[in-house]
This record gives C-alpha cells, structure tokens and sequence, in this order.
C-alpha cells in the first residue's frame, strides 16, 4: 500500500466532513425545517453509531474481505446520500440519513485498522498520517464556506459527493484479511475496569456539547465565512496540540 492511498483517504473523507458537519444544518434550514426537526436531523447519525457497529463487526470478523466490505459499503453510504438531490421532505432526509449512517458505520474503522497493521512497513507514526484528515478538514471547511457565500446552500451536497466519490476512487488498501471465525474468545473483563467508564463518561460529556454546536452555532453566525474561519480555528487548535 503507498502512503498516498493511505493520507489521500483522510485527507478527502475528513475534507467531506468538514463540508458536511458545518454546513448541512444551514442546508437544511433553507429546505424550511424548524430548529427541532434540526436536533432530530443531528441526532441520526450519532444514535446510529450507537446501534449499528456491533453488526458491521460482526460481520466483518466473519466475513474477513476488509477491504472489500470498506469499499463497498463506503460505496452504498455516498449514493443513499446522493437521494438528497432529490429528497426534500423532513422525513425523507431523516430516512436517508440513516441508510447513509448505516452503510458509513464501519468505513473508517476498516481502514484504521488497515494503517495500523501497516505502520511498521511504511515507517510511519499514525499521526503523521492521520495529519491530512485534520488539514483535509480545514482546508474544505473554509472553502465551502467561500463558495457559500456566493452559491446556494445546496451546492454542499454535490461537494460532499463530488470529495467522497473521489475518495472511493483513490482509496486502496491492499489485500483482504483472511477469515477471522477462529479467533479464541475475547476476555471482557476489561470491561469493569473504572477508568473506562470514566474515559467513557468525558467521551458522553464530548458528544453532548456537539450535539448543542453543530446544529445551532452555524444558524446563529451573521456571516458563513465566519462559521468557516471558526471551524478552521477549531481544529488549527487540535492540530497545535498534537
């Protein structure tokens, strides 16, 4: 696998992020959704994050095509996505977010472990691979903020697909795992242990105060290049800590 697949990936899916995680509320908005249908449309993708891995790794021990299943679901999440063009209606985006949730799940959990297994080859540090994610993020967060201010706020939609059907275009991960049915048993008893359930807590305590940012910090910008730079900054910070 060269470092380019690998950075190229993290680069364009984090960069799709950074379009969709800042902008989409306010596309949503324009479609003249009420600030609770807003929370509603915010709190898909993460309760579908709480139910749905538990099937995807399931599967993916079982089946053992890890990079067959990444391409292939990466590939069913962007075109359920793609229905957006189309789909107008509260309920219909509420029903696409969550197909495209579902078949997104287990994309960027295949290829960590993908870059983790190839570490020692390539003789690199994850950081400095995972680098280009936060840059790809910065990078597509204030250009989509530049082209807002100019075009409607649909445009985002065909941005998003355009990065992601790139990213499914470039992204190789080598060679599939073999079958995992035959692992031993897991010992679980990990699980008791009290600094997970405080690491856990703070991870809850995270995810709350994004469900309060995401969705109503953008609405209540004056300007979108504000909301840009903001988000810029944002993880220039995240980028100075590393």
């Amino acid at each position: 696998m060269h470092l380019f697949g690998l950075t190229s990936f993290y680069f364009l899916y984090f960069g799709a992020i950074g379009v969709y995680l800042p902008y989409f509320n306010l596309y949503c908005q324009d479609l003249g959704f009420s600030g609770f249908q807003l929370g509603i449309i915010s709190a898909v993708p993460p309760f579908a994050r709480l139910i749905f891995p538990v099937f995807w790794g399931i599967h993916a021990d079982r089946a053992g095509n890890r990079n067959r299943l990444m391409r292939r679901t990466f590939l069913a999440a962007v075109v359920c996505f793609s229905l957006l063009l189309w789909v107008k209606q509260f309920l219909g985006v509420v029903a696409v977010l969550i197909l495209y949730t579902f078949f997104l799940v287990p994309v960027l959990p295949l290829w960590e472990a993908t870059v983790i297994e190839r570490l020692d080859y390539l003789k690199k540090d994850y950081g400095q691979i995972r680098l280009w994610g936060s840059l790809g993020f910065i990078l597509f967060s204030l250009l989509a903020g530049l082209v807002l201010e100019y075009r409607p706020s649909s445009v985002i939609i065909f941005i998003f697909l355009f990065l992601s059907f790139l990213n499914i275009g470039l992204s190789r991960t080598g060679k599939d795992m073999g079958s995992m049915t035959g692992l031993p048993r897991l010992d679980l008893s990990w699980i008791k242990g009290a600094r997970l359930w405080v690491f856990l807590f703070c991870c809850a305590l995270m995810q709350a105060s994004h469900g309060t940012y995401y969705p109503n910090f953008e609405r209540l910008s004056c300007k979108i290049r504000f909301a840009a730079v903001n988000h810029m900054l944002c993880c220039k910070d995240v980028l100075d800590r590393r």
